[in-house]
């Protein structure tokens, strides 16, 4: 009975200190600088890049929209220290063709601020988007030779 009554009384205290950890430690509060973006931050994101490039006057699609990855040092220093000491910058790595110029763009999101806006000039293309994967897949369903062979 004493054992019992013990083993319902640790229980109870591990129940109740973790209780206060995560009570103390919300998901609003601490966040890991390698979580991916939030569905707010994709949105702040696009809002960013649709300012300084405005549909009404530029063709914009978004082909990737993802963290830009802290440097390890960075890093590591965020991971060596107190929970919350220190917080680390989120930036965001867009690839988006405005124009049909493919840019590679960097964004601070704490700042909402456009760090840097490359135009890529080496080879390849970024992936499709949805739309394309789309037209891509019907394009030869409506090709003769295709539907005959």
């Amino acid at each position: 009975m004493a054992s019992t009554m013990k083993l319902m009384l640790l229980s109870l205290l591990a129940f109740l200190s973790t209780q206060a950890v995560l009570s103390a430690v919300t998901p609003l509060q601490f966040q890991h600088p390698l979580d991916p973006l939030t569905k707010d931050e994709i949105t702040t994101v696009q809002t960013i890049v649709r300012a300084k490039y405005p549909t009404s006057k530029n063709s914009l699609t978004f082909h990737y929209i993802g963290l830009d990855d802290p440097d390890k040092t960075t890093l590591l220093t965020w991971e060596h220290s107190k929970l919350g000491a220190i917080t680390i910058p989120r930036k965001s790595f867009v690839i988006a063709i405005i124009n049909t110029q493919t840019h590679e763009i960097v964004i601070d999101l704490r700042l909402k601020l456009i760090l840097s806006d490359k135009i890529h000039t080496g080879h390849g293309f970024p992936t499709l988007s949805v739309e394309e994967q789309s037209a891509a897949i019907l394009l030869p369903l409506s090709y003769e030779p295709f539907k005959d062979s």
